[in-house]
């Protein structure tokens, strides 16, 4: 089971890597912003196991930016779909994590609507994944909804912070993000079938 090592993964990334949290700095260890070899002792001190309260990055998405030449410093982001997100230090010999900055420390996350990740079968029996954010304080029921297909086509809407789609949810709006048949990241065959239908 992916999630049980891999506790905050999105359910619709089925083709990301699985990463092994007992090896990897963080949690998207296998994406294209990842620099550098995993380290284990980076591993043991990003893991919320091993935290204090306020270091704990759990439920966010984590990437390594940079780290230096001997490995015992990595540059961490960490941000989620209600936060732009912040930098952090890793000094791996003092196993701490130190906040360098917020991206956009004036926004409060509370105010801010969660993106739920969602499948729907198409007329053709494909599963197509997305995501939808409501508008908060406002009953689901009879919003408008803006679809807001992402480019490529060889690219995806992925979980985390959208400005756009933080704005027009704040002005009421419902927004769905379609990860349309060619979008990467479910596979070859998705990939695949989205070819000459753009």
């Amino acid at each position: 089971d992916p999630d049980a090592v891999h506790p905050g993964r999105d359910p619709l990334e089925e083709d990301r890597p699985v990463v092994d949290r007992r090896v990897a700095p963080v949690r998207a260890l296998g994406a294209e912003r990842h620099v550098g070899p995993p380290h284990r002792g980076a591993a043991r001190v990003v893991d919320e196991r091993d935290a204090e309260p306020e270091q704990r990055l759990e439920g966010r998405d984590n990437r390594l930016t940079s780290h230096s030449r001997d490995e015992r410093f990595f540059v961490v982001y960490s941000g989620s779909d209600r936060d732009l997100g912040g930098y952090w230090l890793l000094d791996v010999a003092k196993e701490s994590l130190t906040k360098l900055f917020d991206l956009a420390p004036w926004l409060d996350a509370s105010e801010l609507a969660p993106m739920q990740p969602l499948k729907y079968e198409a007329r053709d029996g494909t599963t197509v994944p997305g995501y939808l954010t409501l508008p908060i304080g406002v009953p689901p029921r009879n919003l408008p909804v803006i679809i807001h297909p992402h480019g490529g086509p060889w690219t995806r809407d992925g979980f985390g912070f959208h400005p756009e789609v933080q704005f027009l949810a704040n002005r009421g709006f419902a927004v769905l993000q379609v990860n349309y048949r060619g979008s990467a990241g479910y596979g070859r065959k998705f990939l695949e079938a989205g070819f000459g239908q753009w």
